[in-house]
This record gives structure tokens, C-alpha cells and sequence, in this order.
């Protein structure tokens, strides 16, 4: 799916496709091109949303207000669930498209509008646009290797005579298409374990490493491509202190946690008397002090730590042997040449600053969207995938319904809508037999009803 989006979104500049286009104006006695203006070929104005003379305005009826709205960038900019409908589902563009007299060029322009300004001083065969979603900043080699093999097909392969025979430009098309794929497939395969990698790719490494990917929510992208390019070290050298030094400096204090190592100190006469037959360990009343491992942070007044909160934090670890462990390492100060001994046990801490309040971005995109359905502000329609069942669209009033009901499912909940039941709004919408779908399912259900 990702490498299908990716092509489903992919724009590149082929001044030939702007020659055939303005041969056939000039066949049809549209109008006289004058080749050195790139920005009046109806190529790049299409490309940027901008209508030519030749093109007619293409109308729909809103999904967000159901007001009839002529297509402009501008106009979608402020009918965000429409756009989103254009660009996610080919039934609704191609209904739209078919409806407009099949001006696909110009439509898909106001959906994804390119600047002239970027794509009449593109050089040939640039890749001017890829979806962001299927596609990571880092792969900086992908448009360069898309460029390279689409340069190479048209020296190779073009014949400018192919523009005077319609039959002849889609099969160069289809062949240009399949090329991209098998480029996009074979660059990827080639950044995997390098710092091009895609996010697919890291996040499998994550997966196949003990599960670890529950940690990608929390981490930035730095972070993450760290642990990606050393994930094989430290697995190997697990054990070394070095290991947890090097995942101090790269992924906790960048996340905001510091690292402390848990120190007993013990009185200076136990140096005195350390060899004294008579000193009873047990007697020992150790301090424990938290070091950071931080480099740059001093040490002078580091932070105590009572014995007893100590082996408190460590009862769920050592909850059969705790005695033993405390006895082993007070018999170990006694004997010992420093009165100083570094445990096997560390500390973690996370910086909050006091004057942050978190909110969940979820709940609060929820709570706006109940507030503006049952006000009557959202008015919209949407659609919604249903896993097996395939896209359904549902109006604003009814998905909101959906998403009630899927919460007090998934938690166990009293219904959260008197006297309303799934079956009810399947019947609305013209679905039959879709019964409650498992928790496994509502998430990404939810998720598809919340974040249009």
C-alpha cells in the first residue's frame, strides 16, 4: 500500500507531455503557443490549479456544507473533509472528474497544486511532488534515482513522432510507471541499514527486536534512526556499561530522562577498621547517593537516597532474595578498600517542567467534533472504511453516533446514547447485515472517523 500511494501521488515534470498537449491546441486551432512562456502552457497551469482558457470550471457539491462549490485551491482550503474525500477515494475523483468533462490534469492540479514558480523552472524529468505520508525527508536519494531512470527511458526510448499518434504517449506512460515502481523498490532495498532508511523499514527492525516498536510514539526521528544504525551493537554488547552510556547520551536525555547511578557510601572508620574481625556489617548504616551518569551535569550535592527506599524500589525485582541482596552488599562495603560501591541498579528520572499541561489531541479533536454535530456547526458527510465491509459513507450526525458507540463498547461502557444500537444507524445508511465490529477493529475505525 505504501508504494502504491506513493505512485498515486507522484508529480513529475515531462516537457514532452507540455509539447503533445500544446500540438494538439495548435491542431485544433485553440490558440499559438509561444514556446519560451512556460507559464501560459496549459501543462504547468493545470499543474498548479490555475484553469486555461481550454479548461471549464469544474463544480461539486460540498461534502463539509453540502453548498455547491466551484474546485480551487483556495476553495479547498476551507472544505478540508472534501479535499481529504478527493484525494483518498477514486470514486469520489473519478465521479467528479466524469462529471466535469474528464479534465483529470486540471483537477488533480487544484487538489495538489504545484507552483509555476517551481515547475516552469523544473529541470526535465524532476520529481516536483511525493506524498509526505508515504514518503521520509531522509530518502533524499529516491527523486534523484526516480530522475535518473525516467531520464534515461526518454533518451533511450521517446520518439518525438509518438506525439502525433494519440495510441502512442499512454503507452510510454504505462512503461514510465512501471519503471518508477521497480526504482522506488530497488533505492529502498539499497538505503535498508543505511541513514536513508524508510520509516517502514525501522520500524520492522523495531519489531523484530523484542517488540521494542512501543517506543516510536515516544521518540523523535533522530532518536529512532539512532537506535535503528546501532540497535545490532547493543544488542551484542547488552552487558557493558558503555552500551548504557551510549543509550543515555542518544535516546534518554534527547527524550528528557536522566540516567542516575545508585551509590552506597558507607562511614569513613569503616576504612579504618577494615580489617577488624569484630565489625558487624549489619551494623553498617550505608548512605546511597544518585549519581548521573550525565558527563555534563556535576556531581558536588548529588541527590540521597534513604536504604530503605532503595530496597522499596527494588521489592518487585529481588522480592524473594531482598535480604540477601542487602546483607551481600553491606558485607561487600565492609570489606572493601573506598567507602564507596556502585550497585547494579540504576535510576531514571523525566524532566517535566511545572509549567506544561499535557491534553490528549485525540480527546480534544473528539469533544470539539460531539460539540459541533449536536450543535449543528458540522453538517458534513464522510467515508468511513469498515474493514471487510469496504468505504460507507456516513453524515457527520451518524459517524459521531459510531464513534459513542465503539468507545462504550471497546471500555465496557453503559451505552453512551439512549436506546441507540448499532443495527439502527446501519439501516440509515443503506448498510445491511454489519453487525458490532470486534475491539481489535474499532480502533482503526475510530481513527478513521476522528482524524478527517
Amino acid at each position: 500500500m505504501i508504494i502504491i500511494g506513493l505512485m498515486k501521488s507522484i508529480v513529475i515534470n515531462i516537457p514532452e507531455n507540455s509539447e503533445f498537449i500544446n500540438l494538439q491546441n495548435n491542431v485544433y486551432g485553440f490558440e499559438e503557443i509561444d514556446d519560451s512562456n512556460k507559464s501560459q502552457h496549459k501543462y504547468y497551469l493545470n499543474m498548479a490549479g490555475l484553469p486555461h482558457h481550454t479548461n471549464t470550471d469544474i463544480k461539486m457539491t460540498s461534502l463539509d456544507d453540502g453548498t455547491e462549490i466551484i474546485l480551487t485551491p483556495s476553495n479547498l482550503s476551507l472544505h478540508s473533509i472534501t479535499l481529504h474525500e478527493l484525494r483518498e477515494y477514486d470514486d469520489v475523483f473519478n465521479y467528479v472528474n466524469r462529471e466535469n468533462g474528464y479534465q483529470e490534469s486540471y483537477l488533480r492540479g487544484i487538489i495538489n497544486p504545484i507552483p509555476l514558480s517551481v515547475s516552469t523552472v523544473a529541470e526535465p524529468y524532476e520529481v516536483l511532488y511525493l506524498d509526505e505520508r508515504f514518503y521520509d525527508k531522509r530518502e533524499d536519494n529516491l527523486k534523484d534515482d526516480i530522475k535518473r531512470i525516467v531520464t534515461s527511458f526518454m533518451h533511450r526510448w521517446f520518439n518525438y513522432e509518438y506525439m502525433f499518434e494519440n495510441r502512442y504517449m499512454p503507452t510510454i506512460y504505462s512503461q514510465i510507471l512501471s519503471l518508477i515502481s521497480l526504482t522506488i523498490l530497488n533505492t529502498r532495498m539499497k538505503n535498508i541499514g543505511t541513514d536513508r532508511a524508510s520509516n517502514y523499514d525501522i520500524e520492522d527492525m523495531f519489531k523484530s527486536y523484542n517488540h521494542i516498536d512501543n517506543l516510536i510514539p515516544y521518540i523523535d526521528d533522530e532518536t529512532k534512526l539512532w537506535i535503528y544504525l546501532n540497535m545490532p551493537r547493543l544488542a551484542r554488547n547488552i552487558s557493558k556499561d558503555s552500551t548504557l552510556q551510549d543509550i543515555l547520551l542518544h535516546v534518554l536525555k534527547p527524550s528528557g530522562y536522566n540516567l542516575f547511578d545508585i551509590v552506597y557510601s558507607s562511614p569513613e572508620y569503616i576504612l579504618t577498621n577494615v580489617n577488624n574481625p569484630l565489625l558487624e556489617p549489619w551494623k553498617i548504616k550505608p548512605n546511597m547517593s544518585l549519581i548521573n551518569r550525565d558527563p555534563s551535569v556535576p556531581n558536588d550535592n548529588p541527590e540521597k537516597l534513604s536504604e530503605k527506599e532503595f530496597l522499596t524500589m527494588q521489592a518487585n525485582l529481588t522480592n524473594l532474595n531482598k535480604d540477601i541482596v542487602r546483607m551481600e552488599s553491606l558485607k561487600s562495603i565492609a570489606t572493601s578498600h573506598t567507602n564507596r560501591m556502585k550497585t547494579k541498579s540504576i535510576y531514571i528520572t523525566k524532566n517535566i517542567s511545572r509549567n506544561v499541561i499535557g491534553f490528549n489531541k485525540s480527546l480534544i479533536l473528539l469533544e470539539n467534533w460531539i460539540y459541533d454535530v449536536f450543535t449543528g456547526v458540522d453538517l458534513s458527510s464522510r467515508t468511513v472504511d469498515l474493514m471487510e465491509y469496504g468505504p460507507k459513507r456516513l453524515t457527520s450526525n451518524v459517524a459521531v453516533k459510531i464513534m459513542l458507540f465503539l468507545i462504550s463498547d471497546m471500555f465496557n461502557l453503559p451505552q453512551l446514547i439512549n436506546g441507540f444500537r448499532m443495527e439502527n444507524v446501519i439501516v440509515d445508511e443503506n448498510i445491511s447485515n454489519v453487525p458490532v465490529l470486534p475491539n481489535s477493529r474499532n480502533v482503526g475505525i475510530m481513527d478513521e472517523l476522528i482524524n478527517i
